[in-house]
């Protein structure tokens, strides 16, 4: 029944006042794996931080003054803008905006979509257990700057209600539940 009914619960997410989720999260937490719930089982459409680095890397190895950083952040918004421009589709950005949290708050207000902070504070060993299934090349690279992103996690206080605070090993497909409630 949940099979059949699932399509109505997509359709039914882009008729309510739309939310924008956003997480405060460090590597390893989660965050791609909430993301995935979200949008297989409630619709939600999904814009993922690895993709637009890797579009951005693109641009910036034909425009070298563009860097990547640089353009990381305005096509974010600019994507944001292009995909509501029919409809308004319930969003989740699959990165951290620990240190970019003003952008989104701005355009969801300007929008009219509901921001959704979820702060995922997961300890260093449960970190470490979930980083260590990831292919060699993932695992490698974010066990290697999971310390920086730690320390930069620790330190932020941007000044935003957080909507859902998740702390080790929460339940995913409740976490997705209770996020997708906010549609209505």
């Amino acid at each position: 029944m949940y099979e059949q009914h699932k399509a109505y619960i997509r359709q039914d997410g882009i008729r309510q006042k739309p939310v924008l989720v956003v997480f405060s999260a460090v590597p390893g937490s989660g965050k791609s794996t909430l993301t995935r719930l979200l949008v297989e089982d409630y619709g939600f459409l999904r814009i993922a931080n690895k993709d637009v680095r890797l579009a951005a890397k693109q641009v910036s190895a034909q425009d070298a003054e563009s860097g990547t950083d640089n353009v990381v952040g305005p096509y974010t918004l600019w994507l944001l803008d292009k995909l509501t421009q029919q409809s308004r589709p319930s969003i989740v950005l699959d990165r951290n905006i620990d240190q970019w949290y003003e952008a989104p708050k701005k355009w969801a207000e300007e929008h009219g979509y509901r921001l959704v902070v979820v702060r995922m504070q997961v300890s260093l060993d449960i970190l470490k257990r979930r980083i260590a299934t990831r292919r060699p090349e993932d695992r490698d690279h974010t066990l290697s700057v999971l310390e920086f992103y730690r320390r930069k996690h620790e330190t932020v206080s941007f000044g935003a209600k957080m909507d859902l605070e998740l702390v080790d090993d929460f339940d995913l497909p409740e976490s997705a539940a209770t996020i997708a409630a906010l549609l209505n």
